[in-house]
């Protein structure tokens, strides 16, 4: 059985260091899609893969060590205290999020900089009821009923684990068997996923009504995610219940080999990669990987350096507020310096100085904003964790 409460507080390796590097990886991304919507050209970044599955990494990793700290709980104290979790979630999640809410509902949107030539907040006749959607954590609702906010855009994800949160302790808390529950949603999802896409195709609902809400349910469970956090959370109960017959296969070099050789696939050849349950097969490379990284000590890889272990607590804020920076980089070097953002010096400035203000900012954020709520979070941990 696992140490459930080691002395030290609990610490999987690498985790930090996968954060990091997943978020600057969107980062980029980011910076380049911004490019294009003012109108300059963007790069080709194919090699990297879909921007959008970087995060998937981040739910999986949600589910994993959610699970694991809930069961490890459930397993010290035959019992869970949802009301210490959801303060716990609070501390960590709300502050920044609602700072930047009203950043971006409020703030940003009176600077000519951060207006877009098709997109304009202040048009929206929406706005009220997006702004109660974000604020309910519903964001991922934006772009699939309301118009993008795309300063906001980041927060669809936050919003996602916050209704993971909201369902998935109670079923750890009074389900005996969780494990069954997971394994029931993955192909769950997969089923609602696979008769949108056969009616799609067939055209077997005529309604055009039922048709509309089906492609509106559908869209909602693909941003869910659910999927991603239930194979994190299966790797938890496996992990915390010390299963070796599955843990060998999982640790054996043939498959971390095979992991790696198949995500750099997906990555490098646009042509193999997936167009239906993409999400739920890059969830499943993951965390191969991640269960490797972050318990095995025999892993075939490692990101457990100081400093990405440092790096890797700016996570969180650099997520939150890289859209905004990006912009004041292409407007500081494109309308006031009057670089050429299309130019080599054009983009490696944008794409540095745009991840520099990401670095300084999150940093910022991170000592004299968050590391408050951390250490009131400290106060009502159960499970001590730590982060070195």
């Amino acid at each position: 059985m696992e140490d459930i409460q080691p002395k030290k507080g609990i610490y999987f390796p690498s985790l930090n260091g996968i954060r990091i590097i997943s978020c600057y990886i969107v980062v980029v991304f980011h910076i380049n899609q911004l490019k294009g919507v003012f109108g300059y050209e963007k790069l080709n970044l194919s090699v990297l893969g879909p921007g959008n599955i970087h995060l998937t990494m981040f739910f999986v990793m949600s589910g994993f060590l959610i699970t694991y700290l809930l069961i490890a709980e459930k397993k010290l104290k035959n019992s869970i205290n949802l009301r210490k979790f959801y303060i716990r979630r609070i501390l960590r999640i709300w502050p920044l999020y609602f700072v930047m809410l009203i950043l971006g509902f409020f703030i940003l949107p009176q600077y000519g900089i951060f207006q877009f030539p098709d997109n304009n907040i202040n048009d929206y006749s929406s706005f009220w009821e997006m702004f109660i959607a974000f604020c309910l954590f519903f964001p991922h609702l934006h772009g699939i009923t309301y118009d993008v906010n795309i300063t906001l855009s980041p927060l669809w994800s936050i919003g996602v684990e916050e209704q993971f949160y909201l369902i998935w302790p109670f079923i750890v808390a009074y389900v005996k068997r969780p494990m069954k529950t997971l394994l029931l949603i993955v192909p769950i999802f997969f089923a609602l996923r696979f008769i949108d896409i056969i009616i799609s195709f067939t055209g077997l609902v005529v309604n055009d009504h039922a048709m509309d809400y089906l492609h509106w349910l559908s869209a909602y469970f693909y941003k869910f995610r659910l999927g991603s956090m239930a194979i994190g959370g299966v790797l938890a109960i496996l992990y915390i219940n010390q299963n070796m017959r599955i843990l060998k296969i999982l640790y054996h070099p043939a498959a971390q080999i095979s992991a790696w050789t198949f995500l750099f696939c997906l990555q490098a050849f646009p042509s193999i990669r997936p167009d239906i349950f993409d999400h739920e097969v890059y969830s499943s490379l993951f965390a191969v990987i991640m269960i490797n990284l972050a318990t095995n000590p025999k892993t075939l890889l490692s990101f457990d350096k100081p400093w990405l272990r440092n790096f890797g607590e700016l996570a969180y804020s650099s997520y939150v507020f890289h859209i905004p920076l990006i912009m004041v980089c292409i407007y500081v070097l494109g309308s006031v310096f009057h670089l050429d953002l299309n130019s080599l010096t054009g983009n490696l400035l944008l794409f540095l100085s745009s991840m520099l203000a990401t670095y300084c900012i999150s940093y910022l954020s991170y000592h004299y904003f968050e590391l408050w709520f951390l250490k009131l979070k400290s106060k009502f941990s159960i499970i001590r964790t730590r982060t070195h």
